[in-house]
């Protein structure tokens, strides 16, 4: 099912520009007006897919991209805590699974860092969260990483 949005804007006095969005896509619609206000030609000048505007890149983001590139190191050097408080508490991993989490890291942290990296790969959420973590538990290796590679 598409939601749609439309977001009604006025640049120029005969000019009027329609974003409409959809679960799928943005596309920008110019509708060209004469000086008395009648509507004349609409023209769509531009449809993209929404990803593309959260840094998704076919369908998987440019950081879940990375991760799975460096999974191996990154899994290595990753301390899931005090990670996941600070992803909690910006709601990017539910209570639940900073239970889990905490459990797992008590008896294997390896075991822990691998399920934090696959729950941060299938998730929709703001990367500079994870940066901004990453940067106030100081795990700069992880951070290097991830942030350096992917811009």
């Amino acid at each position: 099912m598409n939601i749609s949005e439309k977001e009604p804007m006025s640049i120029e006095d005969n000019e009027k520009y329609t974003i409409t969005k959809t679960e799928e896509y943005r596309s920008i619609t110019v509708e060209h007006c004469n000086k008395a206000g009648n509507s004349g030609t609409s023209i769509t000048d531009h449809k993209e897919p929404i990803m593309a505007e959260q840094g998704y890149e076919h369908g998987e983001s440019v950081l879940s991209k990375t991760i799975k590139k460096n999974f191996v190191r990154i899994c290595e050097l990753l301390e899931a805590f005090p990670l996941s408080d600070y992803l909690l508490q910006h709601d990017v991993i539910t209570m639940a699974e900073h239970t889990e989490l905490r459990q797992k890291s008590k008896y294997c942290q390896s075991d822990a860092n691998d399920d934090l990296l696959k729950k941060l790969c299938k998730r929709e959420f703001d990367p500079k969260i994870l940066e901004t973590a990453l940067r106030e538990t100081k795990q700069t290796g992880v951070l290097r990483m991830l942030f350096v590679t992917m811009y």
